[in-house]
C-alpha cells in the first residue's frame, strides 16, 4: 500500500509541475494522452536526485482598475434619453426624470452638490462625467435663466456647476420664493368641498403631492410643519 500511495504522490507532483509548465491551465485528456512513460522517469529521476523543485509561481500582478476607461466602455448613454426642461414649473418632475436617468448612467454624482473627487483618478472620472452631462443640460435645458446658465460654463463643461444654479433657482429666488407663497395659500385654504368634483382619496392624494412639491423647493428647514399636514383641508 506504501508504494502505492508513494505513486499516487508522484503523480499529483507531475500534475502540478505541468500545470505550472502550462500557466496553470490544466492539460485536456488529449495532452494527457499524448505524454510518454518515458517523460514521467525523466520527471521522477529529476524530482528523485534534486535537480527539480516545483514552486508554485508568483501569479500576475493584479491590473489597476482604470475607472476613467471602464466609464468610456461599460453603459451606453444617450442624451436624448433625458426630459426637456421647457417651463420652470415643470422643475420637480424634470428633476425627478433626470435624477433617475443619471443614476441609471451612472453619473448621479454630477448631480450631487455636495459631492467632491477624493483622489486624482476619481477627479480624471469626474471629469468625464461632467462632459457627458454638460452635453445633456445643454440639450434638455431650454428655459431662458437655464440657458444661460449653461452658456456660462461652456469652456469648462462643469455640468456640477450648472446643476447647482438650476437648483438654487427653483429653491431659492425671487421666483421660487413667489411659488412657495402661492402654494402655501393653496394648501392651506383648499377644502373637501362641493367644489372638488373627485373622490376623498383623490382629494388626499392631490393635498399631499402638492406638500411634497413644496418641499421640494424649500430647505430642511423651511419644510411643510406636521401640523398643517395633520390639519389642513379636510372639511366639508
Amino acid at each position: 500500500m506504501t508504494a502505492y500511495y508513494s505513486a499516487i504522490n508522484w503523480l499529483c507532483e507531475w500534475n502540478l509541475h505541468l500545470m505550472l509548465e502550462n500557466d496553470r491551465i490544466p492539460l485536456t485528456d488529449y495532452e494527457w494522452g499524448q505524454l510518454s512513460k518515458q517523460e514521467y522517469r525523466e520527471f521522477l529521476l529529476l524530482k528523485q536526485t534534486g535537480q527539480l523543485r516545483i514552486t508554485p509561481k508568483s501569479p500576475p500582478p493584479a491590473k489597476a482598475v482604470d475607472l476613467v476607461a471602464n466609464f468610456k466602455k461599460g453603459i451606453k448613454r444617450d442624451a436624448s434619453l433625458y426630459p426637456v426642461l421647457k417651463d420652470q414649473r415643470q422643475w420637480n418632475n424634470w428633476q425627478r426624470s433626470m435624477l433617475a436617468q443619471a443614476h441609471a448612467h451612472d453619473i448621479q454624482d454630477v448631480f450631487d452638490p455636495g459631492y467632491e473627487p477624493q483622489d486624482d483618478e476619481q477627479e480624471r472620472l469626474f471629469t468625464e462625467k461632467n462632459k457627458f452631462a454638460y452635453a445633456v443640460l445643454n440639450r434638455v435645458v431650454q428655459t431662458d435663466e437655464g440657458k444661460a446658465f449653461v452658456c456660462q460654463y461652456e469652456k469648462t463643461y462643469d455640468a456640477h456647476a450648472v446643476y447647482s444654479k438650476l437648483v438654487d433657482f427653483a429653491t431659492k429666488s425671487t421666483a421660487a420664493e413667489l411659488g412657495k407663497d402661492s402654494l402655501i395659500k393653496y394648501l392651506t385654504t383648499i377644502k373637501l368641498d362641493s367644489r372638488w368634483s373627485g373622490t376623498t382619496v383623490g382629494f388626499i392624494l392631490h393635498w399631499c403631492e402638492q406638500v411634497r412639491l413644496l418641499d421640494d423647493m424649500s430647505s430642511d428647514t423651511e419644510q411643510f410643519s406636521a401640523g398643517p399636514k395633520e390639519n389642513a383641508g379636510i372639511s366639508r
